[in-house]
């Protein structure tokens, strides 16, 4: 079964589409999907669906899908990314969860 790091790995492998532009006059363009600043909260909606051209119909995946408690966004952010100082600092080979799990107990202690 697929993760989900796999899939939004997929989901933003750049693509190549037909597409006249009108200022260069080019008909062929490749597009991307990147995060481009790191979001406090991140909320995914999986829309599992994929087209059968064959049959000109739209089909719902119905296979289910690896959810990790924790999840890499290395492949998805954009290079200029600066990630936060508990991210930096604080990770060195750890988990995220156990970063934040530091980090609020420390803020209790105080």
């Amino acid at each position: 079964k697929p993760s989900l790091e796999a899939l939004l790995a997929v989901f933003c492998q750049p693509e190549t589409v037909e597409y006249k532009c009108e200022q260069c006059e080019h008909e062929v363009s490749t597009y991307t999907h990147e995060i481009i600043s790191l979001p406090r909260c991140l909320i995914i909606t999986l829309k599992r669906f994929s087209y059968d051209f064959d049959t000109n119909q739209r089909l719902k995946q119905r296979h289910s899908v690896n959810i990790q408690r924790s999840l890499s966004l290395c492949k998805v952010v954009s290079p200029d990314v600066v990630a936060p100082k508990l991210f930096v600092s604080k990770l060195n080979g750890s988990t995220l969860r156990k970063a934040l799990f530091q980090e609020a107990e420390q803020a209790k202690e105080k």
